[in-house]
């Protein structure tokens, strides 16, 4: 009976011990919890801060793109609604139609007039598909490509430079001259302007960024037509925009981002202040809970001792319900003689 009595005392020693974790290690964790929960949500917001911030400088930075591929795109289309008011004279189809040589050349000059910077100003006829190199600016494979493509669009093209770097190198506009009758193409008018102008208009387009103005040619790599503003600026990837009514694109590198840290000073900074806060209210909670325990275990343990006495007329009051339980049990234990 002796060992069967020391085994279930054993077994209920055990199993009380397993039946939960003492007070020092419980504050331990909802420390640690409570710190766990306070660095997510700094670093959560943080991040949040930096992603909405990078959000706004790429807004920015793509507007001053937007602004000066707008500026440039206005340079050259400028010429090009000129144009086309141009060819809703009639006497422009009936000149061209007539293939006077001498009159459509005192025409070019005229028109020559309304386009101070440009080189040439030419009326050339539909179907025009030999090259001239008896003109200067020469009339080229690229310039006839896109009398071509006048003809068949009915529109004007989109404006190219043409032999760049060599000393026939010119920008080219172009705008078809449709009958009014036919609706058919039967000319153009051929804008050629200096390549010079590129760096003026660039200048003009650059701001708080760095410019490049580049033109695709075929598969090769794109031609740099024009630069403007700080170079230092080309370290990370440009904002690329194409330019209205033209074959060009520009590439516009911004002033270097304000860049976030996550883990910055101030993050660092309230993550402590909320450590130290977290452990002063635990530490404020152990203590209180602490005094609760003993002042109660003191008061459950007279009362047990009472009990076994066979005093139970005397009261003693607890804080905390886990003992409050315990103390109704003991009273309602039975009575026995223990003399």
């Amino acid at each position: 009976m002796g060992r069967r009595s020391s085994r279930r005392r054993k077994k209920r020693s055990s199993g009380s011990s397993s039946g939960g974790h003492g007070l020092t290690f419980v504050s331990l964790l909802a420390f640690v919890l409570f710190s766990l929960i306070l660095a997510v949500g700094l670093f959560v917001n943080q991040a949040d801060m930096s992603h909405r911030l990078q959000a706004q400088q790429q807004i920015v930075a793509e507007a001053n793109a937007s602004e000066s591929a707008a500026t440039l795109s206005k340079q050259v289309t400028s010429y090009q609604y000129l144009m086309a008011g141009i060819v809703t004279d009639p006497s422009i189809e009936q000149l061209i139609r007539s293939g006077d040589k001498q009159a459509i050349s005192q025409r070019e000059q005229q028109l020559k007039g309304l386009f101070p910077e440009a080189l040439q100003v030419r009326l050339l006829a539909a179907g025009t598909r030999l090259v001239d190199r008896t003109v200067t600016p020469h009339l080229s494979f690229a310039c006839l490509d896109m009398l071509r493509s006048s003809e068949n669009l009915k529109a004007s093209p989109e404006a190219e430079v043409h032999v760049y770097g060599t000393d026939q190198q010119h920008i080219d506009i172009i705008q078809p001259v449709v009958s009014a009758q036919s609706k058919q193409v039967i000319g153009h008018i051929q804008v050629v302007l200096d390549v010079k102008l590129i760096d003026q208009w660039i200048k003009q387009a650059v701001n708080d960024n760095y410019l490049e103005l580049t033109q695709q040619a075929g598969k090769k790599k794109p031609l740099v037509l024009g630069k403007a503003g700080d170079s230092s600026q080309k370290l990370s990837t440009p904002i690329k925009m194409d330019i209205e009514g033209t074959r060009w694109s520009v590439n516009a590198w911004v002033p270097a981002r304000v860049s976030v840290s996550i883990f910055s000073i101030t993050f660092l900074t309230i993550l402590g202040i909320g450590i130290v806060l977290a452990a002063l209210v635990v530490v404020i909670l152990r203590r209180s809970v602490s005094k609760a325990i003993n002042a109660d275990l003191e008061s459950f343990t007279q009362l047990a001792v009472n009990v076994i006495k066979g005093n139970k007329a005397h009261e003693f009051t607890v804080k905390m319900p886990e003992f409050k339980s315990a103390v109704v049990r003991l009273h309602n234990m039975p009575m026995t003689n223990t003399m």
